[in-house]
């Protein structure tokens, strides 16, 4: 039964940035009208997500396609958005 513990935790998202990736740096972001959601950065060079919430908490998702970005930028709910494709999906850490 251990194994089949350890291969559950291998099917969450590994929540680590990847080892290239530099902390801490803030891109540019463009607002958006959102409820929880003050504004969204994107590096397409090191796929690179950013987001600011309202709360002023600022993340970076990695290894997000620009696809996938030009789809979060164009629906009508960013919040809804990025909890349903983005938040449990890819790796990220908390930046601000």
């Amino acid at each position: 039964m251990a194994g089949s513990a350890h291969h559950r935790s291998r099917d969450r998202a590994d929540h680590r940035p990847p080892a290239n990736t530099r902390r801490g740096s803030i891109m540019d972001r463009q607002l958006v009208a959102s409820s929880n959601v003050a504004s969204i950065g994107y590096d397409e060079a090191s796929a690179t997500l950013e987001v600011q919430f309202l709360n002023g908490a600022v993340y970076q998702y990695f290894n997000v396609g620009s696809e996938l970005y030009t789809q979060l930028m164009a629906s009508p709910s960013k919040g809804e958005f990025l909890h349903a494709y983005i938040r449990n999906a890819y790796p990220y850490s908390r930046v601000g």
